[in-house]
């Protein structure tokens, strides 16, 4: 939300004048941490969630995580890879990323939005265990009926999120009737 423009760079290596600019220096920017985007040098995937670990909290880390992965800009063996480069002791952001990567089943479902990451999470704070994002609901023969946001399947518990944009209207309201009542 700021008109300021920032930008790393490797230390000892920035100009003189920056005028608007916003500059970080880093011992630890390499090669391996640099993509470029339209001939623009700028910090891989990866290296920005992690310099963003040291300027935001645990919920917006979580959700830049998730936005990331649904859209296959990375995936979580790539991000414990640079966390175990560059999250260092002492170095801000380290900790920070360190546990929203330990907190992750590389093998569980995401989150689909930010309300439903945001849900859970509450759920979780209540004292609940962690519900299972995603999951499929089969009848007995093994056909397929819904996917859901969140589940307790051994205790054959559902929850659904839902919001305005999804879930108003005369189509939406006999759409999910039927959806429920399957």
């Amino acid at each position: 939300g700021r008109e300021v423009v920032e930008i790393t760079c490797p230390r000892w290596r920035r100009t003189q004048k920056h005028g608007e600019l916003v500059v970080h220096e880093s011992r630890l920017l390499t090669v391996e941490d640099v993509a470029l985007r339209d001939a623009i040098p700028c910090t891989t995937v990866e290296r920005t969630i992690f310099d963003l670990a040291a300027v935001v909290g645990p919920k917006t880390l979580d959700l830049a995580i998730d936005s990331a992965l649904r859209r296959d800009l990375t995936t979580i063996p790539e991000l414990i890879a640079l966390g175990a480069r560059a999250a260092k002791r002492g170095r801000a952001g380290s900790a920070r990323f360190r546990t929203a990567l330990a907190d992750r089943d590389p093998a569980s479902a995401l989150p689909e939005s930010e309300p439903e990451r945001l849900l859970a999470e509450a759920i979780v704070r209540q004292g609940l265990p962690r519900p299972v994002h995603q999951y499929v609901v089969r009848n007995e023969l093994g056909g397929f009926i819904a996917r859901v946001d969140l589940a307790y399947p051994d205790d054959r518990i559902l929850i659904e999120y839902e919001s305005y944009a999804h879930h108003t209207g005369k189509v939406a309201l006999a759409r999910d009737s039927a959806r429920r009542n399957a």
